[in-house]
């Protein structure tokens, strides 16, 4: 069953055939979402004519309109309660629930005095209503279709199957059918892709968060929060996914060149600590007791270091301990050298 809805009619408004009965322009049940019927002109939202659900979206909408000049009263309301509904159906809560219908159906403007049209707007006999916003001599030609009214005149006063009102209704709701299921699916993809993204950069944050200051680091705890709400309660909104996906990699762009500059620092120390290691060994064979053991583990941490420098795998973690360990087998095997030197007889001999 579809949702109740009840509708809101300007009074400068004229019924001109009563024969199309009001259901036929509400959703079908595919668009439970859909708590908003509206229309629009070339000037944009016009809330002559619309149909609202009976529902508590409705209630926040309403009241939202109400308070918005109060607490938007930097915001200009060109047509008042009009533009501020325009406005605040941009915002989060209430974008996706609203759809615009064709102007003609609920909210067609008046056409030449004998019922013929210019512009697709414009009523034409066997349409359920005229509206006259705004319009020079609105009296005379409020006159005018009170008259076609109250005369029932029969080419306007048509029944349904003579409109075309059954067909144009049932392709436009086949072709919002298609248009939500595209943005369905883009949604998902984006948000596979954001999921993807959200994993690399969470993972990279970890392995750097000790690197980086304060700032940053509460700086990308809003992103990754930001995201990882996108993707909780919005995956379907293409747009909220899309804007905090483009957030995160704005920053990741940023927090990368901090990363890569300690990748490049962290790789300038390891081979630093391999370089004073082959030093250290070359040296304790002139000058140096180096015990074998001792010798043995120097070059066995060195070798280490260096496979994993050489690696793909890019574990900074691993390179971290890798370059901590040599260079504490490197002291501790100097430490133990120095207590035991290279006596000159032993000098002459190893030579």
């Amino acid at each position: 069953m579809r949702p109740l809805k009840t509708s809101w009619v300007d009074a400068d408004t004229v019924v001109t055939n009563p024969k199309i009965p009001l259901e036929i322009f509400l959703p079908p049940e595919q668009f439970p979402h859909l708590h908003l019927l509206v229309t629009a002109d070339p000037h944009g939202l016009n809330n002559g004519v619309f149909f609202i659900a009976i529902h508590p979206w409705s209630v926040e909408l309403l009241s939202a309109i109400i308070a918005y000049p109060t607490f938007r009263p930097e915001v200009h309301l060109e047509f008042r309660d009009q533009s501020a509904l325009e406005e605040i159906l941009k915002e989060k809560p209430f974008k996706k629930n609203f759809a615009i219908l064709p102007q003609r159906w609920i909210n067609a403007y008046q056409a030449e005095r004998d019922g013929s049209r210019t512009l697709p707007f414009q009523v034409v006999p066997g349409d359920l209503l005229v509206h006259l916003p705004g319009v020079p001599q609105r009296d005379e030609w409020m006159r005018h279709y009170l008259g076609i009214a109250e005369r029932h005149w029969p080419k306007w006063e048509v029944d349904l199957d003579a409109t075309n009102y059954s067909t144009e209704i049932r392709d436009y709701w086949i072709e919002q059918q298609a248009t939500l299921a595209k943005e369905r699916t883009q949604a998902q993809r984006l948000a596979g892709e954001a999921r993807e993204f959200f994993v690399m950069f969470k993972k990279d944050f970890e392995e750097y968060r000790k690197r980086l200051d304060t700032g940053t680091i509460e700086q990308a705890e809003r992103y990754m929060k930001e995201m990882n709400d996108a993707l909780e309660d919005s995956r379907d909104d293409l747009e909220i996914v899309a804007q905090a996906l483009e957030n995160l990699k704005k920053f990741a762009l940023s927090i990368r060149k901090l990363v890569d500059e300690s990748k490049k620092a962290l790789r300038d120390e390891a081979f630093s600590a391999i370089s004073q290691s082959e030093e250290l060994l070359s040296e304790g064979a002139q000058n140096f007791n180096f015990a074998e053991e001792e010798k043995s583990k120097l070059v066995s941490h060195k070798e280490a270091l260096q496979r994993l420098l050489a690696g793909v795998a890019d574990d900074q973690n691993a390179i971290r301990q890798a370059i901590d360990s040599l260079t504490k087998i490197a002291s501790e095997a100097k430490a133990k050298a120095d207590e035991k030197p290279v006596t000159k007889s032993e000098k002459n001999s190893s030579s």
